[in-house]
């Protein structure tokens, strides 16, 4: 296996690390046009494999550079574990590894689950779900923090984070926006398993 080129995509760029011989180093960005891309993809080798998150211009991505390296592959549960494995094995236990997933394809949180299971314990979470890419319809934000910090809660998990006042305070926003926001927990409510057992 060649490197892996991990690529955290925005509206407009892409920022690119590159995983080689046990090192993870930033390289830049890449402007998400065609013709941005494709330079890219140019400089990428066939044993390449590149990783992109799960948001709205992934496809885009993969269809643009495919032909340049071995393949492009959105995370999954099992590759996150993976990936974070290698990662923490690799750097020094002072350098803090900070997992950040979107939920476009409902994998979010299991991604989340991943991570936690082999020590990852800084996640970034988006108020609401809010933000994301405006192509296509139903690409979301990263994961909710009201729904990451319901699910750690309810695993027992401390998070320093008062849920009730994160969820009031999304039960404004979404007043404010005047549209739903994409947080299941603020739709279905939390539940303390502590006080239900």
């Amino acid at each position: 296996m060649g490197r892996v080129i991990g690529m955290d995509i925005h509206r407009t760029f892409a920022e690119v690390v590159v995983w080689e011989d046990g090192r993870l180093r930033p390289t830049g960005r890449v402007d998400m046009t065609r013709s941005g891309l494709e330079g890219f993809g140019r400089t990428l080798a066939k044993t390449d494999e590149v990783v992109v998150e799960a948001t709205g211009n992934a496809m885009a991505v993969v269809r643009v550079l495919s032909p340049y390296v071995a393949r492009v592959i959105m995370a999954n549960p099992l590759q996150v574990r993976a990936f974070f494995e290698q990662a923490r094995a690799a750097l020094d236990d002072d350098v803090e590894l900070t997992a950040h997933f979107h939920n476009t394809r409902g994998q979010g949180l299991a991604n989340v689950l991943a991570a936690l299971e082999v020590g990852i314990d800084s996640f970034e979470s988006s108020f609401g779900e809010l933000g994301g890419c405006p192509v296509p319809a139903g690409a979301t934000g990263n994961i909710a923090t009201e729904d990451l910090v319901s699910m750690l809660h309810e695993m027992g998990v401390e998070t320093g984070v008062d849920l009730e006042a994160l969820l009031a305070a999304a039960r404004a926003a979404r007043d404010v926006l005047g549209r739903p926001l994409g947080s299941h927990t603020l739709v279905a409510g939390a539940v303390d398993w502590r006080e239900a057992s």
